[in-house]
């Protein structure tokens, strides 16, 4: 009874919360030449509030006398820009995948996925990978319908996140395989409901208060009772790193304790080993499993009898003091 019942709520969740936005792609190959259309016919259904909209930035994408090409001249090419916003009060999950309309044909007047090159990145940078076509996982999108898995991402409510899409021949492809030949295809944005999971750095930042150090870093040693997390600007934005004697910046990592040092601009969190767990305790973090021999750098009083790293003073392995 129960499965059943789960199955019932499975599909209701398939079929319900199920958004799916539609956008043509075409890519004819004729002796080393592309065009690849962005048509307007956008289609966009729901039964429930996850009205997940997607605007096209570029409507249409032409290389003239192209010819297969290197990643990084395929980068240089104009994108398909697109923004994809949630309309809705809910966190929902973002799958953007690319169907190939002639994946499964064995007619040869089509060019095959292994010979296509994409790159799916954040709108005004290259940050995505280039991989070929085929490589990429196959992910139902819709009813008997199989796309390549370009980014699983998330949306907060009323978030809007903004792509570029290139493809180009990948540099590899002959005469033989792609001269006079056709690809055709199309994006499938697939949007469901789904938990919001906060990042390790949301984390962090949600649990301590950010203050204003006693004293001043860089130029004065901490105060016995300065226990803070602290801000500061980096090349990525604001980063956060805890200061003085805090005690509840301990994290366990593959069976070993750790301390966070520093939350960076970006969202990356800096650790430093704190215990190397060489008895395989079972909580390496815990106060009983402390000792002057449970740390990766050892020292005997204030001397130090094994090195931590050879570049103690670089800012790559150390935060403030």
């Amino acid at each position: 009874m129960d499965i059943i019942e789960n199955e019932k709520k499975k599909r209701t969740i398939l079929y319900g919360l199920l958004v799916t936005v539609l956008v043509l792609i075409g890519v004819t190959y004729a002796y080393y030449r592309i065009t690849k259309t962005q048509t307007n016919s956008n289609v966009i259904g729901t039964r429930t509030c996850l009205n997940t909209t997607l605007t096209e930035k570029t409507s249409e994408i032409v290389l003239s006398d192209a010819f297969p090409i290197s990643d990084e001249d395929g980068l240089k090419q104009s994108p398909f820009t697109f923004t994809l916003t949630n309309n809705c009060d809910s966190y929902v999950k973002v799958t953007i995948a690319l169907v190939s309309e002639y994946r499964t044909s064995t007619n040869t007047a089509y060019l095959k996925d292994n010979y296509v090159k994409s790159n799916l990145s954040t709108k005004g940078t290259s940050d995505g990978s280039s991989v070929i076509l085929s490589t990429l996982s196959l992910g139902e999108v819709d009813t008997n319908t199989q796309g390549y898995v370009l980014k699983t991402t998330g949306l907060k409510n009323k978030e809007a996140k903004s792509f570029d899409l290139r493809l180009w021949l990948d540099s590899e492809t002959t005469n033989e395989q792609g001269l006079n030949k056709t690809w055709k295809g199309k994006i499938v944005v697939s949007v469901v409901a789904a938990e919001y999971v906060p990042t390790f750095a949301e984390t962090i930042l949600a649990k301590n208060e950010v203050k204003a150090p006693i004293t001043t870093p860089g130029a004065a040693i901490s105060t016995a009772s300065e226990a803070l997390l602290a801000s500061t600007e980096d090349d990525y934005g604001t980063s956060y790193y805890f200061r003085g004697a805090v005690t509840n910046n301990y994290v366990e990592f593959a069976n070993k304790c750790w301390r966070i040092v520093r939350v960076g601009g970006d969202g990356s969190v800096k650790l430093i080993l704190h215990n190397d767990n060489t008895a395989k305790a079972a909580n390496p973090c815990a106060s009983a499993n402390n000792s002057t021999s449970a740390a990766f750098a050892r020292f005997s009083g204030t001397t130090y009898t094994s090195a931590f790293n050879s570049s103690y003073n670089d800012n790559a392995y150390v935060g403030f003091k």
